[in-house]
């Protein structure tokens, strides 16, 4: 279960142009369709701010433990409808975080003491027992790093996690 997450943060004045490049633009009969959605994003937000070295998948565990077990949903945010258009738009996972809701996720997840015990036998039942050893060292781990990387979000800025 490979998959790659990432952290961009973007000012609001470029969610216009991302939503934008989010769906490919129809080319001629015989082009394929011209796909700008990852250099709009990479040229408005700059580098991923998620140095992560295990699969992102990781994050979906995460944050399915978070809502199953501690009734957090982080995917009820204000941009809620944003995430959603991106995620089908790019048939991939995305979550969107404004500056009051990644410093109160933030916060919120640093504080949150998980116990590595509980933590194993969710990705168990979650994911099976097959490497399940790594999963649970990737999701303690992926709870550790993403705070840090919330701290970026200012007034004016969103930030878009992709996992996919």
């Amino acid at each position: 279960m490979s998959q790659i997450a990432g952290l961009y943060v973007v000012p609001d004045s470029a969610i216009d142009a991302i939503r934008k490049a989010a769906l490919p633009q129809k080319a001629g009969w015989f082009s394929k369709p011209e796909d700008t959605f990852w250099q709009t994003l990479w040229m408005h937000a700059g580098p991923d701010r998620l140095e992560f070295g295990w699969s992102g998948y990781a994050f979906v565990v995460l944050f399915e433990y978070l809502r199953d077990r501690t009734l957090f949903d982080v995917e009820a945010c204000e941009n809620a409808e944003l995430a959603r258009f991106l995620s089908k738009a790019r048939q991939s996972y995305f979550l969107t975080f404004t500056q009051s809701q990644s410093k109160e996720f933030a916060r919120w997840l640093a504080a949150a003491q998980l116990e590595e015990d509980d933590v194993r036998q969710y990705v168990i039942e979650f994911c099976g027992p097959d490497e399940h050893e790594t999963m649970v060292t990737a999701t303690v781990n992926a709870a550790k790093i993403l705070p840090r990387a919330l701290e970026g979000i200012r007034e004016g800025t969103i930030a878009l996690m992709s996992i996919g």
